[in-house]
């Protein structure tokens, strides 16, 4: 792997004249840290580094400009951004631990303020090295990919699999019986999506909702509501009422400014806050639990809701997923109450037991699955939407031959069928 060495150089130099050969003969230099991946949240301090040493750090495109907050000793780790407590970090480019408090740009990183990944349970080890593929996996509409596929969802009532792309933004529709897929461009990126109780989609677009009817077309709801910006939808889930529940965050952000949110047709109720990148949700059997995937810290936390009012309580822990790779996606539960969760950039599904034990990894021929979802004939296939791949070195390996489809996979077990909104959000007239 190529890492850029980063060296400190006297400021008074100046740059680019005509006698710099002279001038680097002159000064004396050397290499002070190291930056593994333009991905990292930390780099590593060559030699023992004071505090308050100025570097540059940069690697394809990526660049910070640090000032040791302490005293770094060679070999160990400095922030190169700010570090929120909980939140998982990477070296390498892969996670390597989650921050136990916060750490200021500059600041030394080490076991005083980073859990480790190097230790996960024996049980959570067994499931790992047992990973196994599916009983049977191929891509369906095998002429459709996305640059990004997320929000599966399938209507068994019209026999189709809706997904959405949100790199080049568009609805697709495949009719499972026939194989025809109909594309419905959409006004801009959106990254979730509910069915209705009318067939049509109801699809979360810049922090707003659109719907695609049944003739698809697209048009804006009734719904006065809207997420304040920067926040925009990240996952939508209905519940036994038909209420519609979303996770909503700051695109890009590492601050833990992530909520919960239920909507009706004037008001978006804010019911969980303080969330780090949440990812998507999912309900237990009895719609009693919601579960809220959170990619930041890679934790899965669970909700106590009433049916009657909506209400929900404190979030408490249901499983964590610190020491696996890859970041979490969407997630679903099949008809035993065990929850399925992709896990983008770990070529690999998971499946939780309903107390949250990590049970069963399924690898994938894809590196970076992003959503699942139950269908087909008593929604006994498993439909896993995926992205392009991010290859580190594309001369160096062909590009992923499914990256970018929908997969359909036999697991072994079945699911349900999706709770579905009212007519809450009826198109405009």
């Amino acid at each position: 792997m190529f890492a850029l060495l980063i060296k400190s150089v006297n400021p008074g130099y100046p740059v680019g004249s005509p006698d710099d050969h002279a001038i680097m003969a002159e000064t004396e230099t050397r290499l002070e840290a190291a930056l593994l991946d333009p991905r990292d949240d930390v780099a590593t301090a060559l030699v023992d580094l004071p505090a308050g040493r100025a570097l540059t750090l940069a690697m394809n495109g990526q660049r910070y400009d640090v000032i040791t907050a302490e005293p770094i000793p060679a070999g160990h780790k400095l922030a190169v951004r700010a570090l929120g407590a909980d939140r998982r970090i990477r070296k390498y480019g892969e996670f390597i631990g989650r921050m136990t408090s916060a750490a200021a740009a500059g600041a030394w990183v080490h076991s005083h303020n980073l859990a480790t990944n190097a230790v996960r349970s024996l049980a959570d080890e067994r499931a790992w090295r047992a990973q196994a593929g599916p009983a049977c996996v191929r891509p369906i509409a095998e002429r459709v990919r996305c640059r990004a596929g997320v929000a599966p969802l399938f209507d068994a009532g019209l026999g189709r699999l809706h997904w959405i792309d949100t790199g080049v933004p568009a609805l697709y529709s495949l009719d499972i019986t026939h194989g025809s897929t109909v594309r419905t461009a959409l006004p801009s990126p959106a990254h979730a999506a509910v069915l209705m109780h009318d067939g049509a989609v109801l699809i979360a677009v810049d922090g707003a909702f659109m719907r695609v009817d049944t003739g698809w077309k697209v048009s804006p709801t009734a719904a006065r509501a809207a997420l304040p910006p920067p926040l925009q939808w990240t996952g939508l889930q209905c519940d036994t009422r038909g209420r519609v529940w979303g996770t909503a965050a700051v695109p890009g952000s590492r601050e833990a400014d992530g909520t919960v949110c239920v909507f009706d047709p004037r008001t978006i109720r804010t019911e969980v806050r303080g969330l780090l990148s949440p990812a998507g949700l999912a309900w237990n059997a009895g719609g009693a639990k919601l579960l809220v995937a959170e990619s930041g810290r890679a934790a899965i936390m669970c909700c106590d809701v009433d049916h009657e009012t909506g209400g929900v309580g404190a979030p408490r822990p249901f499983a964590d997923l610190g020491t696996m790779p890859g970041e979490l996606g969407g997630m679903t539960t099949d008809a035993d109450d065990h929850v399925w969760i992709a896990l983008p950039g770990a070529s690999c599904l998971v499946r939780l037991a309903p107390a949250g034990t990590l049970e069963r990894v399924v690898r994938l021929p894809v590196s970076r699955p992003t959503a699942c979802a139950f269908g087909g004939d008593g929604h006994a296939r498993l439909y896993v939407t995926t992205a392009a791949a991010r290859l580190r070195d594309p001369g160096g390996r062909a590009e992923e031959a499914w990256a970018g489809q929908v997969l359909e996979l036999d697991v072994g077990t079945a699911g349900r069928p999706p709770h579905r909104a009212t007519d809450l959000a009826a198109a405009v007239p």
